[in-house]
């Protein structure tokens, strides 16, 4: 059986790159790879050091000169490992997070579960179809101990079948 159907069937209608492998070990240095081309430093983050975090190149800035609407979406504490002052400095003029959902949308370790975002997200998505923009959501749903509401698709309590669930 398959794990993501419905990602499956998206991804033979666009281009799926099948060869990228994650830069560092934590998503803090994942954002800064993604955004500002910069690798993983070993123990450490530049995300940490806003100062130095907001001199990169970023290609969500460039987005934003040429007239993209910039946004990012995240159902955790945004406050985490400065992550809201490396987006801010990034031009993100629209950052959603756990703090835009009432408290019994909370229901993970982590904050709120992705459904909620992915809903913000296409509601928002409809309201600025007119307007070129960028939007990135932050999963965490997928990240450990993988708490998600509703019924898991995959029983068990053992961690191989709570990550098949939450993917």
């Amino acid at each position: 059986s398959q794990i993501t159907p419905g990602f499956n069937d998206l991804s033979l209608q666009g281009i799926l790159f099948t060869h990228f492998y994650a830069n560092g070990d934590r998503s803090d240095k994942g954002i800064v790879a993604l955004f500002s081309g910069f690798p993983a430093l070993g123990k450490t983050s530049i995300m940490k050091f806003p100062d130095k975090a907001g001199k990169l190149p970023n290609i969500a800035r460039d987005l934003k000169k040429s007239g993209y609407h910039l946004s990012f979406y995240y159902g955790g504490d945004i406050e985490f490992f400065n992550l809201k002052s490396y987006l801010i400095s990034s031009g993100f003029e629209n950052i959603v997070s756990d703090k835009h959902f009432g408290s019994e949308k909370s229901l993970s370790k982590w904050g709120v579960p992705d459904e909620y975002i992915f809903s913000r997200l296409y509601e928002d998505i409809i309201m600025t179809s007119d307007t070129p923009f960028f939007k990135t959501v932050f999963t965490l749903s997928n990240h450990e101990p993988y708490d998600k509401p509703g019924r898991s698709r995959y029983p068990g309590k053992d961690e191989q079948n709570r990550f098949f669930s939450s993917a």
